[in-house]
């Protein structure tokens, strides 16, 4: 059984099908070579996050990433149906950033709290997307501040808002892998 968040956390879920996020898994093994070590703003460091990630430009277009921007965006109008008051900050950003899939191998994760706007770099981010590629019991993701832990489960997918407010960390699973794929919608 899949948590609902409350809506008062603005935290938003819903699904993209499994099919393409199998599909995003295979792409990913297939470009494997074209991965690095997963980073912060601070650079590579395993004992904040330890990861594999491949980015991937906004505008590629090509199976499975164009079936699932659709799938998104779907989820973003449910975003926005839920949350009204977005609907008019929306029409001033779009995802401009690179799109990372990333793969975390059993004990690994993103092991420390964190927030998706901190610095400089990031200042123009606003709402983070994040959707589950593969189901792993154990290995979601958690919001202390909004009292909820999403479910690593195949296709639920996340929107936030990028704040210190849903500062956030991977539930890390010692005997399972995790894929995700994430990125921002940010002002132009």
């Amino acid at each position: 059984m899949i948590l609902t968040p409350a809506k008062e956390t603005f935290i938003y879920q819903d699904k993209i099908d499994p099919k393409i996020c199998k599909d995003l898994i295979k792409w990913f093994k297939d470009n494997k070579k074209s991965a690095v070590p997963g980073s912060t703003f601070y650079g590579v460091d395993t004992k904040t996050k330890d990861s594999e990630d491949l980015y991937v430009h906004p505008i590629f277009n090509d199976y499975p990433f164009r079936e699932y921007k659709e799938g998104l965006q779907k989820v973003l109008d449910g975003y926005m149906k839920t949350y009204p008051e977005t609907k008019e900050i929306l029409a001033r950003y779009t995802v401009s950033e690179l799109i990372n899939i990333q793969y975390y191998k059993p004990g690994g994760g993103f092991k420390k709290l964190h927030c998706e706007r901190s610095n400089t770099g990031n200042s123009k981010r606003v709402l983070v997307f994040m959707t589950y590629l593969n189901t792993a019991k154990n290995a979601g993701t958690e919001f202390p501040n909004q009292n909820f832990t999403s479910e690593c489960v195949c296709g639920n997918t996340l929107i936030w808002p990028t704040d210190w407010t849903h500062s956030h960390k991977g539930v890390i699973n010692m005997k399972k892998e995790k894929y995700i794929i994430t990125g921002w919608w940010s002002f132009f």
